[in-house]
């Protein structure tokens, strides 16, 4: 990074602090300061990018964030669950198993059946934060 990279990133730390500390919305501080908000969030977005892989890089065992599998291990195996009739072993899906709930990061989707032990809860929301 040049040295005129390094200022104005530093300048526009200083100015971001200085809206959120402000209390003043984005498009209130942004119209006082007389600043774009595309250029307000472009900053913002190349700030927390930086932020996120320098804190990555700081965690122990850790390595720069990568397109990875993880693998999660539920601590209790569940018991094999019956099956409905009508399903195919293609599309089978246990009958108790319904999703509870879905969450979605760019083009990752995790969806958490409803029999899902708090350990594995535990362990996949610890995993998802390196998403």
């Amino acid at each position: 990074m040049s040295e005129k990279q390094a200022y104005q990133l530093q300048q526009w730390q200083l100015r971001i602090n200085d809206r959120m500390s402000s209390g003043q919305t984005i498009k209130e501080w942004c119209n006082a300061n007389d600043i774009s908000q595309d250029a307000y969030y472009y900053w913002l977005r190349k700030i927390r990018g930086m932020t996120y892989i320098s804190a990555v890089r700081e965690l122990p065992g850790r390595t720069t964030p990568s397109n990875a599998f993880v693998e999660i291990r539920a601590e209790e195996a569940r018991p094999a669950a019956a099956f409905t009739p009508d399903m195919t072993s293609d599309n089978a899906v246990a009958a108790d198993q319904v999703t509870s709930a879905v969450i979605t990061k760019d083009a990752v989707r995790i969806e958490i059946m409803s029999g899902a032990s708090p350990a594995f809860l535990r362990n996949l929301l610890e995993a998802v934060r390196y998403v």
